[in-house]
């Protein structure tokens, strides 16, 4: 407040040394104040949030679409994740398998979008696909577990991974939103600051996952529960969650800093 109100002090003076040095007696320049004061007190608190808020030693934030087809897909596998937990816990697999087909291609699709059409890409996407993922994940593996057909060591992995990332990009987010840090503007979905960029590991283990609750879901449809090629998978599926859970950790990988990336 102090620096505001300096910097009107200044230009008022500035002002008036100009109108005197032109004839204008004090009356007109108190009229002349009076109209100026509060557009100058405005212009100049505006100069001085941006010295202080868009300095380059600061974040710049950026401000997208996020209403594109790709995210509306995304936010349709978050909401259809209940839905697919639920037919399980009902032992209705096929329809589930259905549900969970559908799912997957919704995936595929809106990756295919998001590189084929630029304007349908955006930061916010990169992080509410993998999310999607997770929540679906999520959902599968806590009806797998409680319907018997899936170890519940397994899901503990699967969800305290998944966790430890969510926990990352709060973290990340935080640290990379700029100035000043708000409640509000910290889940202002339009301002982004980090973007999530996924390992080939991360990828392999994802890939693994679903695999896995693919075929756990099929298991009682066509009738292979507790196959030893499937209490295989679980081993390799467990050991490549750690393994990608301990390389994000390690390498710090799996997200960017937008704002890191421009000054680059």
């Amino acid at each position: 407040m102090f620096l505001v109100a300096s910097q009107v002090v200044w230009r008022m003076t500035a002002r008036y040394v100009r109108l005197r040095s032109r004839g204008i007696s004090g009356e007109a320049y108190t009229k002349f104040t009076s109209k100026m004061c509060n557009r100058s007190l405005k212009e100049t608190r505006q100069e001085i949030q941006a010295r202080l808020f868009c300095d380059d030693k600061f974040s710049v934030e950026e401000k997208e679409n996020i209403y594109t087809v790709p995210n509306l897909l995304s936010l349709m596998r978050i909401a259809a994740s209940p839905a697919l937990g639920y037919l399980i816990l009902h032992e209705s697999y096929s329809l589930s398998l259905v549900l969970f087909a559908v799912a997957g291609i919704t995936d595929m699709v809106d990756g295919w979008i998001a590189r084929v059409f630029p304007s349908q890409a955006s930061n916010f996407g990169t992080v509410l696909d993998p999310l999607a993922d997770k929540c679906l994940m999520a959902c599968l593996c806590v009806a797998l577990t409680a319907s018997g057909l899936l170890p519940l060591g397994l899901t503990l992995l699967f969800i305290g991974r998944d966790t430890m990332l969510i926990a990352m990009s709060f973290y990340l987010r935080y640290i990379t939103l700029p100035n000043p840090k708000t409640w509000r503007r910290f889940w202002d979905v339009k301002t982004t600051s980090v973007k999530a960029v996924p390992s080939t590991f991360g990828k392999l283990n994802t890939g693994l996952q679903l695999a896995l609750v693919g075929a756990t879901m099929c298991a009682p449809v066509f009738h292979f529960i507790d196959h030893p090629l499937l209490q295989a998978l679980w081993y390799v599926t467990g050991a490549t969650t750690v393994a990608s859970g301990l390389s994000y950790i390690i390498t710090k990988s799996g997200f960017t800093n937008i704002n890191h990336m421009k000054r680059t």
